[in-house]
């Protein structure tokens, strides 16, 4: 049986996909040892059943009807046997499960932040995405917390999961050994929006990784072309990163919170604070001062029909200058989805000048 598994967990099978980190390789191990031990039992157990059915069945009036008598080596053996099988099971499960308690002193370290409904991954250079990025070959260890409820990390293809508990850091690690792209998923129900908290997860060589990170530590530059990038465009970009599309649409389609879509210059009522409007006559200063306030600040005006739900992003858009301009772009990525005008065209919005040149952040050493 041993001798089939370097070949089963080298490829996907009806159970599990293709292993693709050390963690999976030993993982699948211990999975297809229980799995084909299980079965070996579960055929001689319902075979021995079968036969006794046979050979026990109710006999014919005056035939012998002797009850089995007592045998020690058959139950030394059916004692033994089991007990050593479940052993070997144990050690091999407990040795996996120190090693993934025990990471690797030179691992890279990344944040993992979940709330509702969204991961969010911020590397030691300080960039942030949606989706997490890897070195192939290269352990990592996973700094987990929630913003909000129980949530949980799941990557199939590395056979790992940790849950996400509100007010702890959950800590986990694997070494990524096959380049491809792989999906993450909340496994922990947390709300209406859990079905798409998902993620992609990129494995990639040592250049294309770093490529990536500083990529992601300027967002107000384009990496292909060096040049920079309108406020509303970075927005966009740091909307689908922060899983703002999660509960806003910009389609106009409802969700957990209002659509973006002709949000600005709306006339809008609020059920918190009371006799509180918006209407296309208010200033620009005024939506301006909403759309920030609501971003830092969620609870401080509740627009009416929804409820008060989303966590605050201050951590994540002030505290700096650096954070406060990528608050100033996503608020005017909301502002740019004006559609008051003739056919859908934006009819009050106003594109600022495109963003200073900041210098190029600087990454921690590559190891």
């Amino acid at each position: 049986m041993n001798l089939m598994l370097p070949h089963l967990v080298a490829q996907a099978t009806f159970w599990l996909e293709p292993a693709a980190s050390t963690s999976a390789q030993r993982h699948d191990v211990v999975f297809y040892t229980v799995l084909w031990t299980t079965a070996c039992f579960f055929c001689v157990v319902v075979g021995l059943m079968l036969l006794f059915v046979i050979l026990y069945r109710r006999r014919k009036e005056g035939e012998d009807r002797h009850g089995p008598i007592h045998n020690t080596a058959l139950e030394i053996v059916w004692t033994a046997v089991p007990l050593a099988a479940v052993t070997v099971i144990f050690v091999m499960g407990f040795r996996g499960f120190l090693e993934l308690d025990t990471p690797p002193s030179d691992a890279d370290v990344i944040d993992v932040e979940a709330r509702q409904w969204a991961f969010t991954f911020t590397y030691p250079n300080g960039a942030t995405s949606e989706n997490l990025y890897l070195r192939l070959d290269r352990p990592v260890i996973v700094q987990l917390h929630s913003k909000d409820v129980l949530h949980s990390l799941y990557i199939p293809a590395f056979r790992v999961q940790r849950n996400a508990v509100p007010g702890r850091t959950e800590q986990l690690w694997f070494q990524p050994t096959r380049p491809g792209s792989y999906y993450a998923f909340c496994s922990q129900y947390c709300g209406n929006g859990h079905s798409r908290m998902n993620a992609e997860v990129e494995v990639l060589d040592e250049t294309a990784y770093w490529a990536k990170l500083a990529a992601l530590a300027n967002v107000f530059v384009d990496p292909a072309t060096k040049k920079r990038l309108p406020y509303d465009e970075v927005g966009k970009k740091l909307a689908k990163a922060s899983g703002c599309g999660q509960c806003h649409s910009v389609d106009g389609s409802l969700g957990q919170g209002p659509t973006w879509l002709g949000l600005y210059k709306r006339d809008t009522e609020f059920s918190f604070p009371p006799g509180f409007t918006l209407s296309a006559a208010d200033s620009d200063a005024k939506w301006d001062a909403y759309l920030r306030e609501s971003i830092l600040d969620p609870g401080a005006k509740i627009v009416r029909g929804y409820q008060n739900i989303m966590q605050s992003f201050a951590d994540r858009f002030s505290g700096s200058a650096a954070k406060d301009k990528k608050l100033t772009a996503l608020v005017e990525y909301i502002k740019s989805l004006d559609n008051n005008g003739p056919g859908g065209k934006p009819k009050y919005y106003h594109p600022l000048p495109l963003p200073a040149v900041e210098s190029k952040p600087k990454a921690d050493a590559k190891k």
